[in-house]
């Protein structure tokens, strides 16, 4: 088993990463058996793995086992503290965990620890045939499709809108816990569950056979789905009675209800172990019949793919497809059979969908033979499958996957195709009638709900493809083939269809942003398309480019003119930002025509970063020194401080070369406003104008800038305390002695260009508003030049002047211009003063490409972009550099 994920190369090329291997063993001296089934948690944190044998693993990403005697011991040399298949746990006799259980320290997500293993007993009929993992506890927020609302200027206006979902079936009662269900051959319902702290997990179990007997039932095809009122549902079928059995089982949570409740206000609550009432499981029989589909149905509703005669018929498959986000969505059991026509050609498939329904809401005798005695007088035995429709698959299924919060099915067919259908119309998306943008007669679709309808489609494979996995998003897929693992986007159809192509991008990328999905597969998919316009319609790669940017600011409702001193915390923490501004950045470096639409986006979210982190170094040095008073301080004390203020003097330098090198701008902008050709910098190509004229741009320097002033003050103050209580340590007095140095390097008085700023700010809101008149939509286009493509426009070329002409004037008479002006800040990498380095060479191994850093300093060192460090790099050898597709 082997670990991979996207990863960016460059800052515009993927490829997946080189795999890491995770190990798995059923016991310490064991043999690792065929991996069967493998399953991501809804947190993406947790995987499960099932083997061949009915050997379940739960390994938790992100976390590594600290490995020491005691541990060891404290775990009886199990897996890394995992809990063994009979239950036991770890507590005290107070129901508190034991101090001496297992420790876990913050890794990658690359590593795994297994947390959790059941092994199954070596008997026959134990593999697993069924599994899901329960939802979490929480409202999940949902885009709605993008609505047509007409044209403008030959470019499609959708509105965009989200919605609130709440997950169906049971959750586990603590949000930040999780739990899985699982149903092996036998007839065995698991139930696995983690504690109330702690990662570790358990287990509960049920005996699903009709009679009760342990064995005495075969589940060769089974299926797992949740109710809308918090039930689950087991369709099987059983191979020994030759039966299709449909169960509702709920869970009774025990005593872990009332601590969720408890830890809303004491997250370290524990319940006494004479209190902890231990979960439960309760199961009703509700339905059984045969395989044949013999129920009645109205085929004029009938969904048909072509539909050849039936005459030879086997089951193929079981699903269960649980209520999703749209209103009055039912949980649907899709029962598919695998045909042959009579003469006997390729085989195809023909699938029977049902709803489960109140027996009282319809009339019929499909459940006369029932007589489940477990279900007694329960509302649930009077439960039945009702029909809702027959599609005919001209092709055989290979499998069904859902995708887009499962509002859409795919059937991926053994011939390598895949049609998408829609669950709310079951038809196949998009319809018939799409006219994509370009061709006769065009017209935008009304609705937009995944790439599908934006003229893309899936590339075809070959036959049986292996392996195959949908990315969230559905902009690409995996496959593996000839040995290796394939990573392949959608593709655009019609070469005409560029602006359906950006709108389809901002959709899907709002829906990432909701869910919290990563984008890059969407970044590859746009970045091919990007390449292929480049190629076959040059002159629409930049408006390509700018629409995919402005459309995903409009998508998540992200207007930077409605932005104001007030608002920098909530930019701060406002994840989208940190997605348009990655997005920003690639479209960035893939234009190479236009540097400022990449500068802009570094500048920002540097800005943002440097912002975080004093913020948080701030906040650690507070509660620390609220804890005790100088004169108390200890080593430990210093080295803890020490290493929060050495976290920032990276951030502290670039950001203070940054307002170096945006003043050296603004005075040769001044200096050579009479001769700009004799200029490399001129007003068209200035990194600093478009920041200070842009709003949020300004928001975040203005707030960088005092946050540093802050710092100063602070860490002045605490200097004193600490020397005058003779408590000034050698870390602490190391860390504050580079902190100053690297505020006290700048040529310019830091103070002087805060006031600069303020002056900006009122002046440029005060024209601004002259000029749109309260036309919010004039208002909004003038922000995004600004900030998205690092561009003056001509209405405000006359207030970029301006402030040239107010920058000299004021900020010139306190500071040397030699020092100011031959000041080395090149190593920012922003504007006109960058570094030049050949790109460095490796060889190529196994087919993957080299990681190139981003910021290098010199040809043996690069920088830590995060904490603005240098780092050795080792000798490289280079090669000449090339400019890019769009550059060419």
């Amino acid at each position: 088993m082997c670990l991979t994920y996207l990863e960016n190369t460059n800052g515009k090329d993927w490829q997946l990463a080189k795999t890491t291997p995770l190990t798995l063993k059923p016991s310490d001296d064991g043999v690792v058996s065929e991996i069967e089934r493998l399953r991501w948690s809804n947190l993406s944190t947790d995987l499960a793995v099932w083997d061949v044998k009915g050997n379940f693993f739960i390994l938790l990403a992100g976390v590594g086992l600290i490995n020491d005697k005691k541990t060891e011991e404290a775990n009886g040399h199990r897996a890394n503290g995992s809990k063994t298949s009979n239950g036991a746990k770890d507590l005290n006799p107070n129901g508190s965990p034991r101090g001496d259980g297992p420790s876990y320290e913050l890794t990658s997500y690359n590593h795994t620890e297994m947390i959790y293993r059941d092994i199954a007993p070596p008997q026959a009929h134990t593999k697993c045939v069924a599994f899901e993992w329960l939802n979490i506890e929480k409202p999940q927020i949902v885009n709605k499709p993008a609505t047509l609302m007409g044209e403008e200027n030959g470019v499609a206006n959708y509105v965009y809108g989200v919605t609130q979902h709440h997950p169906p079936g049971t959750s586990h009662p603590i949000p930040t816990k999780q739990a899985c269900v699982a149903v092996r051959q036998d007839g065995l319902f698991s139930l696995y569950y983690q504690g109330e702290h702690k990662v570790e997990y358990h287990k509960l179990a049920y005996n699903l056979a009709p009679d009760g007997r342990e064995g005495s039932c075969t589940f060769t095809k089974a299926a797992i789905g949740f109710n809308s009122d918090k039930k689950i549902v087991v369709v099987a079928y059983d191979a020994r009675s030759d039966l299709v059995l449909t169960y509702v089982i709920s869970i009774d949570w025990g005593f872990l209800v009332e601590s969720a409740q408890r830890q809303r206000s004491d997250p370290h609550y524990h319940t006494p172990k004479d209190s902890q009432i231990p979960p439960s499981l309760s199961c009703a029989l509700v339905h059984e019949m045969r395989p044949e589909p013999t129920a009645s149905c109205d085929f004029g509703e009938e969904k048909a793919f072509g539909k050849p005669e039936v005459v030879q018929q086997t089951l193929k498959s079981i699903e269960l497809f649980s209520p999703y986000f749209q209103q009055g969505s039912n949980l649907e059991i899709l029962i598919t059979y695998e045909c042959m026509n009579p003469v006997g050609s390729q085989p195809y498939t023909s699938a029977y969908r049902y709803n489960l329904e109140n027996a009282m809401d319809s009339v019929g005798d499909l459940f006369d033979s029932m007589g489940d005695a477990n279900a007694g007088d329960s509302r649930e035995g009077l439960l039945r499958l009702v029909l809702q429709g027959h599609i005919s698959l001209s092709k055989q299924v290979q499998q069904i996957e859902t995708a887009i919060s499962e509002s859409l099915l795919l059937f991926i067919y053994t011939d390598g195709t895949i049609d998408a259908v829609n669950r709310e119309t079951w038809e196949i998306v998009p319809s018939s009638d799409l006219k994509i943008e370009g061709q006769e007669q065009t017209t935008y679709p009304s609705t937009i709900t995944s790439l599908l309808d934006c003229g893309f489609s899936f590339p075809e494979l070959g036959p049986s493809p292996a392996l195959l996995a949908v990315s969230p998003n559905m902009a690409a897929f995996v496959h593996y083939e000839n040995g290796q693992l394939q990573f392949r986007p959608l593709e655009r159809s019609s070469t005409k269809s560029v602006s359906l192509c950006g709108i389809g991008f901002a959709y899907m990328h709002a829906c990432a942003c909701y869910s919290t999905t990563s984008s890059d597969d969407l970044l590859v998919m746009l970045r091919n398309e990007l390449f292929k316009t480049e190629l076959e319609q040059p002159e629409l790669a930049g408006h390509l480019v700018d629409l995919a940017m402005t459309e995903s600011h409009k998508a998540i409702n992200f207007q930077l003119n409605s932005f104001g001193k007030e608002s920098v915390d909530k930019l701060l923490s406002n994840p989208p930002l940190q997605r348009l501004l990655s997005l920003q950045l690639v479209l960035g470096e893939l234009h190479t025509k236009n540097k400022a639409i990449k500068d802009m986006a570094w500048i920002v979210l540097n800005l943002r970063s440097t912002s975080f982190g004093i913020m948080f170094s701030l906040s650690s040095i507070y509660r620390q020194m609220s804890k005790k008073k100088p004169a108390e301080d200890l080593l430990q004390d210093s080295v803890s401080r020490a290493e929060c203020i050495m976290s920032l003097v990276g951030n502290i330098r670039w950001l203070i070369d940054l307002i170096v090198y945006f003043n050296q701008e603004l005075l040769q902008l001044a200096f050579s406003k009479n001769n700009p050709e004799q200029s490399k910098v001129t007003v068209d190509n200035s990194v600093v104008l478009p920041v200070i004229l842009g709003k949020v741009p300004r928001l975040f320097l203005m707030y960088s800038l005092s946050s540093i002033g802050k710092t100063h003050e602070i860490l002045k103050k605490l200097y004193k305390e600490l020397t005058e209580s003779n408590k000034l340590y050698t870390p602490m007095k190391e860390a504050l002695n580079r902190f100053f140095t690297a505020c006290n390097s700048s040529p310019l008085n830091l103070g002087l260009f805060e006031n600069f700023l303020r002056e900006c700010e009122v002046y440029v809101n005060k024209e601004l508003n002259n000029i749109v008149s309260n036309d919010r939509a004039q208002s909004l286009k003038l922000e995004q030049q600004l900030f998205c493509r690092g561009f003056v426009p001509d209405e405000v070329k006359y207030m970029a002047n301006v402030l040239i002409e107010r920058h000299s004037a004021t900020i010139s008479r306190d500071l040397k211009l030699a020092d100011l002006y031959f000041y080395q800040n090149d190593w920012i990498d922003v504007g006109i003063s960058r570094k030049e380095f050949g790109k460095p060479y490796v060889p190529l191994e196994e087919h993957f490409k080299p990681m190139i850093p981003r910021l290098r300093y010199s040809d043996n060192e690069v920088v830590d972009t995060l904490r603005k460090i240098v780092i050795n790099a080792g000798p490289t050898k280079v090669y000449k550099m090339q400019s890019s597709i769009v550059g060419r």
